[in-house]
């Protein structure tokens, strides 16, 4: 690690690819500092309409993406020091999460594209819904954690989104971003389960003084972060055979948010 971002947008964009036989090039032609507004030089050749439809739909969430991360780390309010923390889950907490992963193989089933953060059109990731029950088990658990650190009670944070367990295989890659304002306050991330990692696959977070962290994750352990504030994400490949997550995202319900 050197310090800095090893990612942005502009500088991977043009080597993203839609499908087989369709390119889309040079899909940030500014750089993410630029005032001047201009748009976007945007080249793609598709052999299909079908190809040209798709290639668009990924080109649209790019820029949206771009302008998200531009924008909201800039305006959104903040409601810790740094913008994330690193803690271990309780090990009953753990136990049970791990249990019912390991319990659920067949349940596992391949994901579709997540648009311009994942990198599903390239490598596969694959998912193993959590019952609707054990999500509220889940944030029932690290509510008390999650209030501690951002300030809010318990009763103020409301679960908006509990997704997972995801699981990343060898070459997956997580685009910086930052998530949906309206609904990712804070967030959590719970690493459930490695199998065969050849090295430590980093998460990066652009905190609140505008460096960059890199974080670590052994299973059990827990990152608490500003998602819809901090830049985050996975731009390097993992290397191993697989990485499991499960994702929690809360709001303060207050009419101030």
């Amino acid at each position: 690690m050197t310090g800095v971002t090893s990612y942005t947008i502009r500088d991977r964009a043009s080597a993203l690819v839609v499908g087989q036989s369709c390119a889309v090039n040079d899909v940030m032609s500014r750089s993410e500092t630029t005032e001047d507004g201009g748009g976007s030089d945007l080249s793609m050749q598709c052999s299909t309409k079908e190809e040209l439809f798709f290639a668009h739909l990924y080109q649209n969430s790019l820029l949206h993406r771009y302008a998200m991360n531009s924008v909201q780390p800039n305006i959104v309010r903040s409601y810790s020091s740094e913008g994330y923390l690193k803690l271990p889950l309780p090990q009953t907490t753990y136990e049970w999460l791990q249990e019912w992963y390991l319990q659920n193989e067949e349940l596992e089933e391949q994901e579709s594209n997540a648009g311009a953060v994942g990198t599903q059109h390239e490598v596969p990731w694959f998912v193993r819904h959590v019952p609707g029950d054990l999500k509220d088990r889940l944030a029932l658990e690290v509510r008390p954690m999650l209030a501690e650190w951002s300030g809010f009670t318990e009763e103020e944070l409301e679960l908006t989104s509990c997704y997972g367990i995801r699981r990343y295989v060898n070459g997956s890659k997580l685009r910086m971003h930052v998530d949906t304002v309206q609904t990712h306050a804070v967030s959590v991330i719970i690493n459930v389960a490695q199998e065969n990692m050849e090295e430590d696959w980093v998460l990066e977070i652009k905190t609140h003084d505008g460096t960059y962290s890199y974080v670590t994750m052994t299973p059990g352990d827990v990152v608490l972060y500003e998602s819809a504030k901090c830049l985050h994400g996975r731009p390097d490949p993992l290397k191993g055979d697989s990485y499991a997550n499960i994702f929690l995202h809360f709001k303060p319900g207050l009419d101030k948010w």
